[in-house]
């Protein structure tokens, strides 16, 4: 957790209730990494990117990815089984690919866009807030259920995907744009403290 400067891919491996720490001073490039069941913080100053999957063990603790005024890009097929938190600033994006179900937790990030692919379900412990003015916030889970139940501040236009028989659900403390959204055949349900309005359409499937 020192002030190091590791311009190359860092790769991290450790087993059991261990946690993991790594401060960088400079742009973070994540190699292929797998770590055990304690927590994984890594604090960059520049962005924060991968070469390769993170894979965490079952059950494992949070997660904290916190990149400062840059993006945060993990689009590896990562396993993170711990509860994700995100933070940023700027106009700088935000994105996570997670091949198994995901746990969001307290998350604050800028005014990029925010987009979550998940294997398997979406669920949150914590709210999300972008800053104001944001970009678009998408959650897709493929054929599992989304659940942003918290009281977020979604700012951005929030499109939602998933499919079969479950359930989506989102509550935005804010006033609420809802962009161009496919869902399945579950409840859709929008519960948002200011006005609820559209940039693109919702399909629903069949028999919802």
């Amino acid at each position: 957790t020192q002030a190091n400067h590791f311009t190359g891919a860092v790769s991290l491996s450790n087993s059991g209730a261990n946690s993991v720490s790594l401060t960088n001073a400079a742009a973070t490039k994540l190699g292929a990494s797998s770590v055990g069941s304690g927590t994984l913080t890594v604090t960059s100053t520049g962005a924060i990117t991968e070469t390769g999957a993170i894979t965490q063990a079952a059950a494992a603790g949070i997660t904290t990815f916190s990149a400062g005024a840059n993006a945060i890009t993990l689009t590896q097929n990562n396993n993170l089984t711990g509860t994700v938190v995100l933070a940023n600033s700027g106009a700088n994006n935000v994105s996570l690919t997670n091949a198994v179900a995901t746990k969001l937790g307290a998350s604050g990030v800028g005014s990029g866009t925010l987009t979550v692919n998940s294997t398997g379900a979406i669920t949150q412990t914590g709210a999300i807030t972008q800053a104001a003015g944001a970009g678009a916030a998408s959650f897709s889970a493929g054929a599992n259920a989304i659940t942003l139940t918290q009281a977020n501040h979604f700012t951005g236009a929030v499109s939602l995907a998933n499919s079969g028989a479950n359930n989506v659900s989102l509550t935005n403390a804010v006033p609420t744009v809802l962009g161009t959204s496919g869902v399945g055949s579950g409840t859709l349900t929008v519960a948002s403290t200011g006005a609820i309005t559209e940039t693109g359409a919702i399909t629903q499937a069949a028999a919802a």
